[in-house]
């Protein structure tokens, strides 16, 4: 999680060029200027030379085509017309780099299709990562460069006004109006456009689309021995995850895959003993395929946090909750950042940490309101644990497999139970919210000893036994589990069995287990069994 830090005088891109002294880490990341303080500041022909960069990549690509008077007809009364403007951003590795970008937040009009892109799932990632680890397989990572601007606008008619010094009329006054035959970065409707072209090329060569997770791809090829392997391709906009058992087929998929779209491999950020240390959107990914090694961090991420809140310092504790008591009379913090401080927690337990999804919840329905003294401090305490736990992440490797296996194939098998790969765990607190005395279901799904998913969810009945809590919590944990669209589009044909679920209620599995329902227990079935559900192995 990088801060963009706008600087308003050009002097100080020298200051940001000094080396630093030992000890002393540079904060600024990304700089941003204007056309105007480009031009005035010493660097001015290195801009230029960007902005003609830009300018020229952008017309070898055929973006646009001059507007003509069809064009403004076709349009009738609602002609609109996106203003463009020119990012100038200098690099953390003093790159001087220019984008320009459609001001879609003044786009009115709306066009045909959807506008969002599917992206894929950080469970299926984790699966994905989990499974190369266990298997030895390779990964390798790319990134396509300029990804919008290559994907076809097709018959939709889109004008847009150049920026004035990115004309070509010398008596434009405004800027040249032209009409988009490729997406431009800010326009909405960009990155489904993007999407859409790059699915249909990945199809041409051969890659399957899960159903159920667009942003997820599977080849198969036999190699040399005769054997069907796999291939996993994961899509996050124009960043892409590929793995497989031999390296040398995956990087030539890779070179096929940016032969048609221009890009780069993303090289490790450093390996060391053979394990590769790669960013994964924001969170530390350390990979090795010959140690059948895996982890997943947000170590570099918390500590950015802990900075920006002031917190470097602060005294670690050894859990995230505080009291769910609501004080109503506690003093007023108006100027706290509390929606900054929820939405950095959710991306923080969304990546790595499970461990704090149940307290970020508990912070985020509050995050709306006021923030009081009472509610900055249970945030603050939940930076007050990363810190404590700040290593703290996702796991694999051949000896933590073995003893998680152990552990809960004795389980299984005192039930009369086979163990599987996949299992899940499910509970409940019985009237835990001091408000509304309704309980929390909490679930978290396992592949290899790995979390892959997990829910923590406020039960929509107030329940009136921890029988009919637990029993709720294991409704919510199947429920979340058939939400993981890419389950049988990543295991093998015969292992597409439901996981295996825990639960620590013998009177919540004897009713599971039973058609018979009493008027104590009818009411359960008709709440919690409406859907027709495969055979479940409750342990």
């Amino acid at each position: 999680i990088l801060t963009t830090h706008y600087i308003e005088e050009a002097e100080e891109i020298a200051e940001l060029r000094q080396e630093f002294s030992e000890g002393e880490t540079p904060y600024l990341h990304t700089v941003q200027y204007t056309w105007k303080k480009c031009m005035d500041s010493p660097e001015s022909i290195k801009w230029v030379e960007a902005d003609t960069k830009e300018r020229l990549a952008l017309e070898m690509a055929n973006t646009w085509r001059h507007a003509t008077k069809e064009d403004f007809d076709s349009m009738g009364d609602n002609l609109e017309i996106i203003p463009t403007v020119c990012v100038y951003t200098l690099k953390r590795d003093g790159r001087y780099k220019c984008r320009l970008v459609a001001l879609g937040n003044r786009q009115k009009l709306s066009l045909n299709g959807e506008i969002y892109s599917p992206t894929v799932s950080q469970a299926s990632l984790r699966w994905i990562l989990t499974e190369a680890a266990s298997q030895g397989h390779s990964i390798l990572q790319f990134d396509i460069s300029n990804a919008f601007v290559r994907a076809a606008l097709g018959d939709e008619t889109v004008l847009v006004r150049l920026p004035k010094h990115n004309s070509w009329s010398a008596d434009s006054n405004k800027g040249d109006i032209v009409r988009l035959l490729k997406s431009l970065y800010g326009l909405k409707i960009s990155p489904r456009r993007w999407y859409d072209t790059y699915s249909t090329k990945l199809a041409e060569l051969g890659w399957q689309v899960s159903a159920h997770e667009p942003g997820l791809f599977a080849k198969t090829y036999t190699d040399k021995d005769g054997v069907k392997q796999q291939l996993w391709l994961a899509v996050y906009v124009d960043d892409s995850i590929i793995s497989g058992a031999d390296r040398s087929i995956i990087r030539k998929e890779m070179e096929s895959i940016l032969a048609i779209f221009p890009g780069k491999e993303i090289e490790p950020e450093s390996v060391s003993k053979g394990v590769e240390t790669r960013d994964l959107i924001g969170a530390t990914l350390k990979f090795s395929a010959e140690h059948k090694y895996m982890k997943i961090s947000m170590e570099k991420s918390i500590q950015k946090l802990l900075e920006k809140f002031d917190m470097t310092n602060c005294r670690a504790v050894s859990s995230p909750i505080c009291t769910n008591h609501v004080d109503s009379n506690s003093p007023e913090v108006p100027n706290f950042p509390m929606k900054s401080l929820v939405g950095c927690l959710l991306w923080v337990a969304c990546m790595s940490r499970p461990d704090i999804s149940y307290a970020v919840q508990n912070l985020a329905q509050t995050a709306a309101n006021t923030p009081t003294e009472h509610t900055v401090m249970q945030g603050k305490r939940i930076l007050r644990y990363l810190k404590g736990t700040i290593d703290v992440g996702f796991e694999y490797s051949i000896k933590q497999e073995r003893e998680f296996k152990e552990l809960y194939s004795r389980a299984a098998e005192s039930e009369n139970k086979s163990y599987r790969d996949t299992i899940a765990f499910c509970d409940a607190d019985f009237a835990g919210c001091a408000v509304t005395l309704r309980s929390t279901s909490g679930a978290i799904l396992y592949r290899r000893g790995v979390p892959i998913c997990w829910k923590a969810k406020r039960q929509s009945i107030r329940a009136t036994s921890t029988m009919e809590a637990e029993y709720c919590s294991l409704y919510d944990c199947i429920r979340m589990t058939m939400d993981q669209g890419y389950l049988n589009f990543l295991q093998e044909q015969e292992h597409k069995n439901f996981p295996l679920i825990f639960n620590d209620n013998k009177s919540a599995l004897a009713l599971s287990g039973t058609s018979v329902a009493t008027k104590r227990s009818k009411h359960m079935p008709v709440s919690y069994t409406h859907l027709t559900l495969p055979t479940t192995p409750y342990v």
